[in-house]
């Protein structure tokens, strides 16, 4: 497990996550989804949990509704 989280480590220094870190940071990419974005934002929105979403352009034209939201 070490020799693993040493690859992580250095092939993604900004994302490596500390065992003693009491923060996480939720991405969702390549939305928004019609099925997949509605059910994320029902989850994060009970537990009060903030995250990122990353949406591609031909996503955002084809539902600005979810977009908003």
């Amino acid at each position: 497990m070490r020799y693993q989280t040493q690859w992580v480590q250095f092939l993604f220094p900004s994302v490596y996550c500390k065992a003693n870190s009491s923060t996480i940071y939720l991405t969702f990419d390549d939305g928004p989804h019609p099925i997949a974005t509605p059910a994320a934002l029902k989850i994060l929105q009970r537990f009060n949990i903030q995250a990122t979403f990353f949406f591609l352009g031909k996503n955002i034209l084809q539902y600005p509704d979810l977009v908003r939201e």
